[in-house]
């Protein structure tokens, strides 16, 4: 059994667009003791990414563009950053992305360490959309 759990935010990049997050354990083939594979994604509807520049997009200063830049602000850090992080906690990084439709990243770890933490909702998504209403 698996469990999925997504929340849409408002994209304040794009008026009419969203973000959505998503994470993921049903695409586990079978849990192996206490650990699970677990995927996390982030999917919006902004300028994408075009496929010639998706290949260095994760480089260290590097932005598909100029005008992005310019425009949205960013060292291009953070990507970088992110593909690291992920590949010492032994997962990887994936990019879909159609100019002028959106790009989707997604984490996906192999074997994550299950434990048991005390939480103060298991509606997670509706403490994250208060908190943002609050600010």
């Amino acid at each position: 059994m698996g469990f999925y759990s997504s929340i849409i935010i408002p994209n304040v990049f794009s008026p009419n667009g969203y973000v959505k997050i998503s994470v993921n354990t049903d695409k586990v083939d079978s849990i192996q003791g206490d650990k699970i594979g677990l995927e996390i994604s982030i999917e919006d509807t902004g300028i994408g990414i075009a496929i010639e520049k998706q290949h260095m997009i994760f480089d260290a200063f590097t932005q598909s563009d100029s005008h992005t830049s310019r425009q949205y602000g960013g060292t291009g850090l953070g990507l970088a950053i992110t593909r690291r992080l992920v590949k010492i906690l032994g997962g990887q990084i994936y990019l879909k992305s159609t100019p002028g439709k959106g790009s989707k990243f997604t984490v996906s770890f192999p074997e994550v360490q299950v434990t048991q933490m005390p939480v103060k909702s298991h509606h997670l998504s509706e403490e994250i959309l208060a908190e943002n209403e609050s600010l």
